[in-house]
């Protein structure tokens, strides 16, 4: 029968184990940090792509600002949600610019009348993927290479 012998150096554990437990405090509130900042960065491109969709006629009504002002984020359990807002009866205005969608046209010719999607909301807000994941990464990254100097 053999026998198997190993020493553990309960220092080095101990260290190990304290770096473990700084960086577990560290990672949670740093992703929260990257999710506010990526938040705050849709939000502020959502606000700006509202005020880029395409407007017909002589007369602008301001639609465009209110849809761009209505633009915000709220904290929720698991993070944050991106939002809008509009005043009592343009709310699916926000929704109407976003999506295709068509109506009749009564009192005249049977037409119906097919207006084209402008993605003002959901495109800047995608764009932050990219940042997302590259940032958690490297926060990872960085919790990694914090316990390995600990340690």
């Amino acid at each position: 029968m053999s026998t198997l012998r190993y020493r553990v150096d309960l220092g080095e554990f101990r260290r190990a184990a304290f770096a473990l437990g700084r960086v577990n405090d560290q990672i949670p509130r740093e992703n929260d940090r990257i999710v506010r900042t990526s938040t705050m960065r849709g939000v502020a491109k959502a606000k700006a792509k509202a005020l880029t969709i395409p407007a017909r006629g002589p007369k602008h009504r301001g639609t465009r600002k209110r849809v761009s002002r209505g633009v915000g984020y709220r904290r929720t359990p698991l993070g944050y949600r991106i939002t809008t807002s509009m005043p009592p009866g343009e709310e699916l205005l926000p929704w109407g610019f976003e999506h295709q969608w068509a109506h009749p046209v009564y009192g005249g010719p049977s037409w119906v009348i097919q207006h084209s999607h402008y993605p003002w909301f959901t495109e800047p807000i995608a764009d932050e993927y990219d940042f997302l994941l590259r940032e958690f990464t490297s926060n990872l990254r960085r919790a990694a290479q914090s316990v390995d100097r600990m340690v």
